[in-house]
């Protein structure tokens, strides 16, 4: 038994998507603001990713440079090599 109001028969439901203005109170946000938090989000995540990336870049050159200097002073301390 379908409820009242509801088509009988799958030949009378609707074969195209109706959209429904409004909604119900609270049903959620709207497709273009989840969209915006979307691209917020996204971007957000890759301006982190490109700080965290920089600053281990940085902290790699300063650690390059000093074992650079150390090599050029005559080795590492405790490198005993032949």
């Amino acid at each position: 038994m379908s409820p009242p109001g509801a088509p009988g028969s799958p030949g009378e439901r609707a074969a195209e998507f109706v959209s429904v203005e409004g909604g119900a109170p609270g049903a959620g946000a709207s497709a273009e603001a989840l969209l915006v938090a979307a691209y917020i989000a996204m971007w957000a995540i890759v301006v982190v990713f490109l700080a965290t990336s920089w600053r281990s870049q940085r902290r790699l050159d300063s650690r390059l440079a000093e074992l650079e200097r150390r090599l050029e002073r005559g080795g590492v301390e405790g490198d005993r090599r032949p």
